[in-house]
Order: C-alpha cells, then structure tokens, then sequence
C-alpha cells in the first residue's frame, strides 16, 4: 500500500476564480498535491517552470489562449509529456471530441454536469486505468 502514500499532483487551469477555488479545496481534500493556474498562460509558465503534473485539467473556455491551443503548444513544447489530460467544457461534446482526440485528451467532462467531489471520482479513474 506504499504508492496510496504518494501524492498524486493535479494542475487545474481555468479563468473561473470561485470554481478554481472549489475544485482546489476538493481535490486537496481528497489528498492530492494542487497547482492551480488562473488560466492557459499562467498554467503554460508554470509548466515551463518545470511544474510537473500527473493530471492536468483545463477548462476549454477560457480567454487569450483556449484549453485546446494550449494543449496544442504542450504537445509541440514536450511539456507534460506524460500527463494525463482531462478537458473541461460547457462546449457540445462532438465539436470537442476531435480537436481533444488528437491531442491526446484522456477525459471530456461537461463543466455543468458535474460536482468538483465527481470531477475528483473521474481524475480517480484515470489513476486505475
């Protein structure tokens, strides 16, 4: 049971302070080590900065650079590289789905449709797959 004792570290991106907010004290609740970023340009410098992340979560909508374009500049950059990325959007799922499948999304949840407590269960799945 030594690797339940291993932090697993959740970069959360989004431009929605309150909800970055909620989901921060929900996934830290849970135990997870938290990078929020407020925001594309603030997650992209502080992966630069060699934050590393084993999930990193991005809210699609959001100003100056979407999730998917930073996403896009990750990928090109090599920063990540072995993140898992879970993609929040409000947007109709088929218009999302082939930007993020190219892009190597592993999970598509409706920022609506879901509780942060159900947005910590899917990151969770994640980890078992």
């Amino acid at each position: 049971m030594e690797q339940n004792k291993i932090q697993q570290r959740i970069l959360i991106a989004t431009d929605d302070r309150l909800l970055l907010d909620m989901y921060v004290l929900e996934f830290k609740g849970e135990n997870f080590d938290v990078v929020p970023a407020f925001g594309s340009i603030d997650a992209l410098e502080k992966l630069r900065g060699d934050i590393s992340a084993d999930v990193i979560i991005l809210d699609v909508s959001v100003p100056v650079m979407d999730s998917l374009d930073l996403l896009k500049v990750m990928r090109d950059e090599k920063l990540a590289q072995n993140a898992k990325v879970v993609i929040l959007s409000n947007d109709e799922r088929s218009i999302t789905d082939e930007k993020s499948r190219e892009l190597g999304v592993s999970s598509y949840v409706k920022k609506t449709a879901v509780t942060p407590a159900q947005l910590v269960e899917e990151v969770r799945k994640l980890f078992a797959q």
